[in-house]
């Protein structure tokens, strides 16, 4: 029985140190809650801000000017998944 008595006296113990720590963490995982929420909001509103400014310079802007760039003249280096020109030409 005194055996018992003791290993109900240690789990007593560590209960109590298990609930002190877990008084001490939970603010600071409100707090951390917190903190991202805010991120999120920041960067939400600076996407939506981006997108905005994207979509605005963008109009406009005719597809035309790029057509050209899709092959490079020849003798100039290729770095991309472009084909390069034959040999022959």
């Amino acid at each position: 029985m005194d055996q018992l008595r003791e290993q109900g006296q240690r789990i007593e113990q560590l209960s109590t140190i298990e609930h002190d720590l877990i008084k001490e963490v939970h603010p600071q995982v409100g707090e951390i809650r917190e903190g991202m929420g805010e991120m999120i909001a920041v960067v939400k509103e600076n996407s939506e801000e981006m997108i905005a400014a994207v979509k605005e310079s963008a109009e406009g802007v005719s597809p035309a000017p790029l057509e050209g760039l899709r092959e490079p003249p020849n003798g100039v280096h290729n770095p991309g998944n472009q084909r390069e020109p034959s040999p022959s030409a």
